[in-house]
């Protein structure tokens, strides 16, 4: 009986250092986001916007295999790579998943749109921009039936 004690406080302390290594799976963020979303709103500078004041729709839609497309007034506007990296943002030793849009630029410029997962409630996606100066950085969004 005393081995068996003694083998449970042994892989006990075994899961708590492999858990305190850093090496955290963060694939979760991949079911959260997975599927399509459609836009509701826009909040920053300088105010809130809506598809109504936008004067369009917008759907986005992220894929097991790491393809982003964003479609407007439901026609496919943009088919893209995405990949979701955790980040240290704000230097508080917090992590926060980061999902990263390789978007073409002109000539073989990939410019890579940075968005904080902010929250994700009830169906609600809350993205947030990272690196917005002067622009509408908070986007929300419910999946799409």
């Amino acid at each position: 009986m005393k081995v068996l004690y003694l083998f449970l406080i042994a892989l006990l302390l075994l899961i708590f250092i492999e858990g305190c290594n850093g090496t955290t799976d963060w694939t979760n963020t991949d079911l959260i986001i997975g599927g399509r979303w459609n836009w509701i709103k826009s909040e920053g500078w300088p105010g809130s916007r809506t598809p109504e004041q936008a004067g369009y729709t917008k759907q986005i839609s992220f894929d097991v295999h790491g393809t982003y497309r964003e479609y407007r007034n439901g026609s496919l506007s943009l088919e893209s790579s995405y990949s979701i990296e955790v980040k240290n943002i704000d230097d508080d030793n917090s992590l926060e998943s980061v999902i990263v849009i390789d978007i073409p630029t002109e000539g073989d410029l990939i410019h890579r749109q940075q968005y904080i997962v902010e929250s994700f409630q009830n169906d609600t996606l809350l993205l947030r921009e990272l690196y917005c100066a002067d622009c509408q950085d908070k986007h929300y969004y419910t999946k799409a039936k």
